[in-house]
Parts: structure tokens; sequence; C-alpha cells
């Protein structure tokens, strides 16, 4: 399996597992050879099924799956013929929010392009020649992760509370951001939401990429989407802003790292830039970089 493969069929799992008790919980991880504890991860059972399955094989994932009957193809969405909504190689986020939180919205959507991730607003995104309800259901089907704006009136949408139903069965990842004193229900009182009192729509959009670059259900496309804009940074600053940003990745695997040692030899705002080869380097040694580093400056004798 791939990355996103693996990515989906652990949701799929978290999904199937998470609502039997403790004991079934570990004899299920158990029987298929994965590592249980006697105290539990004082975020919960989701982290603790999680933490378990970190060091899976394709054939342990493929087994348990097959034994809860999760019903998902373990490929996910394919990433070929994407709505037209989703930019290319972004991040992809679901806001789903009450009309009256359309400009809080829009707002976030267009600061959150600084961090690569492709927002979907349904107020802005749905085409008027297209039937909404296909359109929303395309974004749902397709997204990474889902934000929930979540303001008092939240649950009087028909539709809000649907949007976050269909991303928790899915086993994606949903952030409720809560705005105006807000306080979650249902099945979403679970999950660590972001409070957004006093924040400016800068720092809302900071604390959503911090949430999703660090969650295991989204770090990965999370960071494969910063890779891939340090790849086609267009200017020297841009590049330079682009590595700042990989620098706060907590963890990057050796496909991501060779991508990044790359695109310093094919990208000339990278390579032409005396200082990226020292920075590059210091970050692929922070992550164990397995291959040659690039040369430098400071390599070369006077």
């Amino acid at each position: 399996m791939n990355a996103s493969q693996r990515i989906n069929i652990k949701r799929a799992i978290v999904t199937g597992l998470a609502p039997k008790g403790q004991l079934e919980i570990d004899l299920i991880l158990g029987e298929f050879g994965l590592p249980t504890w006697n105290s539990w991860d004082s975020e919960g059972t989701e982290s603790y099924i999680l933490a378990s399955m970190r060091e899976a094989s394709d054939d342990q994932l493929h087994g348990i799956a097959a034994h809860l009957g999760v019903g998902v193809d373990p490929a996910g969405p394919s990433t070929e013929g994407l709505p037209r909504f989703w930019a290319p190689e972004h991040f992809r986020l679901f806001i789903t929010h009450r009309s009256e939180d359309k400009k809080r919205a829009a707002g976030l959507q267009t600061a959150l392009k600084r961090y690569c991730i492709s927002s979907f607003v349904a107020h802005a995104d749905i085409e008027i020649t297209k039937k909404w309800q296909d359109e929303i259901e395309s974004a749902l089907r397709t997204m990474d992760a889902l934000l929930a704006i979540f303001s008092p009136d939240f649950r009087e949408s028909e539709w809000t509370d649907q949007e976050v139903g269909f991303a928790l069965g899915r086993g994606t990842l949903v952030v409720p951001l809560c705005v105006d004193g807000a306080i979650p229900h249902g099945f979403l009182r679970k999950h660590q939401g972001l409070l957004a009192r006093g924040m400016s729509v800068d720092d809302v959009a900071t604390a959503v990429f911090d949430t999703l670059r660090k969650s295991e259900l989204t770090e990965r496309p999370m960071v494969n989407a910063l890779v891939g804009m340090f790849e086609n940074s267009i200017s020297y600053a841009a590049a330079r802003d682009n590595m700042k940003l990989l620098e706060e990745v907590p963890a990057l695997d050796q496909s991501q790292l060779k991508r990044i040692h790359d695109a310093s030899e094919a990208n000339g705002q990278i390579h032409d830039n005396v200082i990226f080869p020292s920075t590059i380097n210091a970050l692929l040694r922070k992550h164990g970089y397995t291959g040659a580093l690039l040369s430098s400056a400071e390599d070369v004798p006077f």
C-alpha cells in the first residue's frame, strides 16, 4: 500500500474499532500482532488505536479491516479527476458552516492558502449551473479533513450536522472551530476544538495548520502538500518561507526528504541561493536522510 492507502485503511479501522470496549479492542489488536498497553492514552480511544497501528504492516491492516468488515476501499479516493474546486497538490479541507458565518469561512479560506491548504466553502465554491447537493457530496468524498465553524446556532442548519456526521463515519479528522462561545455537541464533544475568541483570521489559519500537521490522520497529506509547495517555489522569498514551514514539521520520511533534496537541484529559485544547501542539509540530517547531502560553498576548496 502507498501512504494514502494506509491512511484511508487506518481511518476505516478507527471507525470500526472505536465504538467497542477496551477489552474487545485489545483482543482484536493483539490477535493481529499489534501492541496493547495496560493504560490507555489520555487523549482517548482513537489515539490509543492509532498508536497501536503506527508500525503495523500492510497485511496486519488489511487483516483487521477484513475482520471488522469496514467496507471501504483501502485505496481511498483517486487524485485523478478531482473536482475543479480543489487546487492541485494541495491539502483538501472542507469547511462546514452556517450561512451567517460565510464571511468568516471565506476569510479563513484565503488565509489558509499560505499553508498550501485548498478549502471548500460551499457558498463560494458551488457553481450555480451544477446541482449543489452533488457538489457538496463530491467535496465530502474527496476531502482530507473537515473543519466546522461551530457557532451557537450551528445545529439549526439542515446540513452542517450531516456534513460532520459524514466525516466522522468516514474516519476523517474533524476540527471544531468554536466561535461566539459555542460548545460542540454530540460526537464532536470528544474532539479537541480550537477556540477562536480574540484571534485574527491569520492566527486561526496558523492554529488550523498546526492541528493538521500534527494529527496522524492528516500529517502525511499535509506534509506532502508543503513539500510540493517548496518544490514549486517561485522566488527566493517563497522558497525561504516554505523552508521555514518544513522546518516546523515533526517528521519527514525518506521519500519526502528526497523530494526536498532533488528540488534544490531542479528549482533555480532554490539552488541559486547560497544559503539553501546548508539549510537543507541541516533538515536532511535532522530527519535521518540516507541519501547524499548537497554540496555547498563551504565544501568548495579555496
